[in-house]
């Protein structure tokens, strides 16, 4: 895992080679915290192009996998981020004379044989990379299907300074002297709405992210950036058709074990030491179940855990771990940890983002580098097999009130609303806490209103675009820019798909890549930790979308595939009972030790300052939070996080 950087062009070619190298090397120690172990830069003055690499040394530690790297030929040169899990299986079929073992020799081998469109074909793995082209003077940049790995590019300044920009993080991009640092008013609408900035867009005007499953192709001598998919989630949907799992439910549940365990074996391979993510749920204790059985020794596993009852996993984690004798590590959260962890997010994140859960990622990612290196995860396993509670919710409670008027359900709905967070967590404590484990829900004032959302909700699609929004409408927060929005729903039509199976589309599309794999590589990268998702091998969702959805969501069981798997190493006891998600208690920390923090940041002259939110509708969301009024604390929190991003750039 490692950090890359780049430009072509700009006012430093035409100046001197010092001046180029002294701002690559200034844009690379923007993210030294992605490769702490080497640097490495490489300048080609005729073409005016500066490329820049920070490593992380996880395969063959030697320097015979320094980068910026040169290929057999000295056509291509690279910078490489991310892992290709099936390099070995390439090298078999490119059987040329290997300086080392690294999988960025494998990959340049397999570009100098296939070229990289047909590289990308063939590779398997996370990644992000810039390769130039000595002979046809071009440069591409790639990155990984589901969009594990960062990368952002634009054009900045203006005649001598017009400059083309790349890099795994916008800190980069921003250390240069041609960056422009303008912001995009209509990004912001964009992250009220998802709580970040989805790709292909970010915070600043003329950057962009490259798009999940993408590659770019720039030539030096014009400004034109042709980008192409090599790899698209729709089109996979679109020939399941033809290669629909027909066996039984047995049958399908030994193979995805198959499947997933050789997933697991590829990625357990590292020359650093590794252990995996344990919260005590379904996905990331299978990865450790079966994980830990590859292994003759126990693998370390960490933990998170807090103080509110409601919000811990921690004991869950505890006794799975114990079980499957792993190594076991926990951390449990308070208000002042969290307090010691906020003023940095600006700084981690790059750019406004809002998934509150950053904040234990964060600190589960310093507790596992303080042993390992490398950790598995769990992420994917939700999107792909049914995990999340708006799947069963959408395929249940739309079902069952689909038949009644409109108007009564949107009354019955406002009536949920109304109720304060108070109320339901009195109701919790009356009624919920005296039902059996499996449907001993907490956090029941908030799936309370997410079950009103689908009450009031035309279809599914309506649904998925509610609960997915911090704000249907962005205008009445946002005093500049136009409320934008981005859709996948229309790709999805003819497909076939239930209202479920859309919704874990359009979560593959946008919520997995812009939220969830943004979190973890932040959070992750910045204690400089590599962490590798399993459930995300290419194999593992090949198959996933062949699998009908009565495989995934079974009555009141989601994830049943994976559940039978589990149960397999696990005793069910300790991993049935409902889904918690990875929250923190962020309701009450802002109502109390957060308060004052808080309170700053929305001051009348902070959000002055900017002049790009309504002063009145944020007084008003601040006080009705204060007073009990449910379901605000994420809007708020993501006024907090552009606040505190804004805060830090003018410092």
């Amino acid at each position: 895992m490692c950090g890359i950087v780049g430009f072509i062009k700009g006012r430093s070619f035409v100046d001197d080679c010092f001046n180029t190298q002294t701002i690559l090397q200034k844009m690379s120690a923007q993210i030294a915290h992605r490769g702490p172990d080497s640097a490495g830069l490489w300048i080609n003055n005729e073409a005016q192009v500066a490329l820049g690499h920070l490593r992380l040394s996880i395969l063959d530690l030697t320097d015979n996998g320094h980068q910026p790297m040169i290929s057999h030929s000295g056509r291509y040169v690279i910078i490489f981020n991310g892992e290709i899990y099936n390099h070995i299986e390439l090298r078999q079929k490119i059987p040329l004379f290997y300086k080392g073992n690294s999988d960025t020799e494998t990959l340049l081998a397999a570009i100098e044989v296939w070229g990289i469109r047909g590289a990308l074909d063939q590779i398997e793995g996370m990644f992000a990379f810039a390769v130039f082209d000595n002979l046809k003077k071009e440069l591409t940049l790639a990155r990984d299907r589901v969009g594990e790995k960062p990368l952002y590019y634009g054009w900045q300044g203006k005649g001598l300074d017009r400059v083309f920009l790349f890099g795994s993080e916008l800190k980069a991009l921003r250390a240069h002297p041609g960056f422009e640092d303008k912001l995009n008013s209509n990004s912001v609408h964009l992250y009220l709405k998802h709580s970040n900035v989805p790709a292909p867009y970010s915070i600043y005007e003329g950057v962009y992210k490259l798009g999940p499953g993408e590659f770019a192709v720039l030539s030096i001598h014009k400004e034109e950036i042709k980008i192409e998919k090599y790899w698209n989630l729709i089109d996979l949907i679109s020939i399941r058709d033809k290669s629909r799992f027909i066996g039984s439910a047995s049958d399908a549940s030994k193979i995805l074990e198959v499947i997933i365990s050789e997933a697991i074996g590829r990625q357990l391979m590292s020359d650093v030491p590794l252990g995996l993510f344990l919260s005590g749920g379904i996905d990331s204790s299978l990865v450790a179940a079966l994980a830990q059985s590859r292994m003759d020794k126990p693998l370390n596993s960490f933990a998170i855990g807090f103080t509110e009852d409601a919000y811990n996993e921690a004991h869950y984690a505890k006794a799975v771990a114990k079980h499957l004798k792993t190594n076991h590590h926990e951390i449990y959260i308070t208000p002042s940890d969290a307090m010691s962890v906020i003023p940095k997010l600006s700084t981690i994140y790059d750019e406004p983002f809002a998934d509150s859960s950053q904040i234990p990622m964060i600190m589960v990612s310093q507790l596992a580098r303080s042993k390992v290196t490398v950790a598995l995860s769990g992420d994917g396993g939700d999107e792909l097999f049914g995990g999340y509670n708006r799947y069963r919710a959408n395929y249940g409670v739309l079902k069952s009130i689909k038949l009644l008027p409109l108007g009564l359900r949107k009354m019955v709905a406002k009536a949920v609303h109304s109720i304060s967070t108070e109320k339901w967590s009195a109701i919790e404590r009356e009624i919920v806490d005296r039902l059996p484990s499996r449907f001993n829900y907490s956090n029941i004032a908030e799936k309370m209103h997410k079950v009103a959302i689908f009450i009031e909700s035309n279809s599914a699609i309506d649904a998925y675009d509610k609960l997915s929004s911090n704000w249907t409408d962005t205008t009445k927060i946002v005093n500049n820019g136009i409320h934008s929005s981005i859709a996948f729903s229309a790709q999805l039509n003819n497909l076939g798909l239930s209202n479920a199976e859309v919704m874990m589309a359009m979560d593959m599309l946008n919520y997995l890549p812009n939220d969830i794999l943004t979190k973890v590589d932040r959070a992750s990268m910045s204690a400089s930790l590599e962490v590798r998702a399993p459930f995300l091998d290419i194999n593992v969702i090949n198959f996933a979308w062949k699998l009908p959805q009565a495989l995934k969501i079974n009555g009141a069981d989601t994830k049943w595939i994976l559940r039978d798997i589990l149960r397999r190493h696990v005793p069910n006891h300790l991993t049935d009972r409902p889904k918690m998600g990875f929250g923190v208690p962020l309701g009450g920390w802002l109502r109390g030790p957060l308060r004052g923090w808080a309170e700053d940041l929305l001051s009348q002259q902070k959000v002055k300052s900017h002049g790009l939110f309504s002063e009145e509708e944020i007084r008003i969301l601040w006080k009705s939070h204060l007073e009990g009024k449910s379901g605000l604390q994420n809007k708020i929190w993501a006024i907090l996080m552009f606040q505190a991003w804004v805060d830090s750039q003018t410092k």
